[in-house]
Formats: C-alpha cells, structure tokens, sequence
C-alpha cells in the first residue's frame, strides 16, 4: 500500500513537472495519469 501510494505521489510530482511537455497527460490530469502505467 505504502509502496503504491509513493510510487503515485512520486509520478504525480513528475506529472506536474512535465505538464509542458506531456499535453495528453495533462489533459487527463495528474491523478488519473498513473492509472496508465498499472
């Protein structure tokens, strides 16, 4: 559970850093975007 919710915090955190250069992930917001990889 606690490696799960680190590793979303984690993406999340990269998510936001990203957002310039990732507009779909963006769109998709940065709660949802780690859904994708699991």
């Amino acid at each position: 559970m606690s490696l799960m919710f680190a590793a979303v915090t984690l993406l999340t955190g990269i998510n936001l850093l990203f957002i310039p250069f990732q507009p779909v992930p963006a769109l998709l917001g940065g709660e949802s975007w780690p859904l994708l990889l699991y």
